[in-house]
């Protein structure tokens, strides 16, 4: 139909933390092979980061869907900050995952 540009245009910039906090929520839905009461059980430490964390990146993504997506601004400012935001989130795991490993 012709909309896929305009489409694209709008999602990419706040798509990363959207994407990225749902996949997080969905940890919680999906908890694999135990049951979700022994998996929430198992996880209860991680439970409040992980669902703080979840809620943070839906917050950045609503505030640039609801500020910069619309805008009529270059694509590429739109692409620079999808590059920007996924670079963070990957700095952020790196961090995390060396640091699991320094901790014990």
């Amino acid at each position: 139909m012709g909309y896929g540009g305009n489409f694209f245009n709008f999602v990419t910039a706040h798509s990363v933390f959207e994407l990225t906090g749902l996949l997080l929520g969905y940890t919680i839905l999906a908890p694999g092979r135990n049951t979700r009461r022994r998996a929430l059980f198992l996880k209860q430490n991680d439970i409040l980061a992980l669902v703080g964390l979840a809620a943070l990146l839906i917050f950045m993504a609503a505030l640039i869907e609801g500020f910069l997506s619309p805008q009529p601004i270059p694509f590429i400012i739109k692409l620079t900050v999808f590059g920007l935001a996924l670079t963070a989130e990957i700095v952020y795991a790196v961090y995390v995952l060396t640091r699991g490993r320094r901790d014990g």
